[in-house]
Formats: C-alpha cells, sequence, structure tokens
C-alpha cells in the first residue's frame, strides 16, 4: 500500500478506493457484492468507500433495470477517463 500511496495521491485515491475502480474498470455497472467479492473487501468498508467515490464523481448508484430495488455501480465519464490516466 505504501508503494501506491505517492501514485494515488496525485488522483486523490486511497489504496481500497484503486482496488474498487480497478473491479469496475474491468466490469462496469455490477452491484455491490460482486465489487465486494471482486475486491475481498467486506460491505461495511465497501460501502463508505463508494460513497466517497460517487462523490468525487467517478462513480454513481443507480437502479438495476431488472429490478428496482437493487442497485449497480458504473462508471462516469470521470470514472472511465482516470482508468486512461491511472
Amino acid at each position: 500500500m505504501r508503494a501506491y500511496r505517492p501514485l494515488l495521491e496525485q488522483y486523490e485515491l486511497t489504496y481500497p478506493q484503486y482496488l474498487v475502480m480497478q473491479s469496475l474498470w474491468l466490469q462496469d455497472r455490477v452491484s455491490l457484492t460482486l465489487v465486494s467479492q471482486s475486491t475481498r473487501l467486506d460491505m461495511g468498508t465497501l460501502t463508505p468507500i463508494v460513497k466517497r467515490l460517487e462523490t468525487k464523481g467517478f462513480l454513481k448508484r443507480l437502479a438495476d433495470e431488472t429490478d428496482e430495488r437493487k442497485k449497480v455501480i458504473a462508471l462516469t465519464d470521470a470514472g472511465h477517463s482516470l482508468k486512461l490516466e491511472a
């Protein structure tokens, strides 16, 4: 984590936030449960990370098209462009 810190500071990301972004760069528009499985972060840890990334404008939470009770996590344009930079 220390090795990544200087590299991620320029994007204002922490290492766990970077893990979430990497997961979404590989597969966009997925449930929080799938992000949890791919990053190995528990839901209690993941939820505040997703909220912070949403505040920064890198992703958004949307209603699932098949079931409106469920939410999916989707990258914004800023989130996609961050992939090219990071």
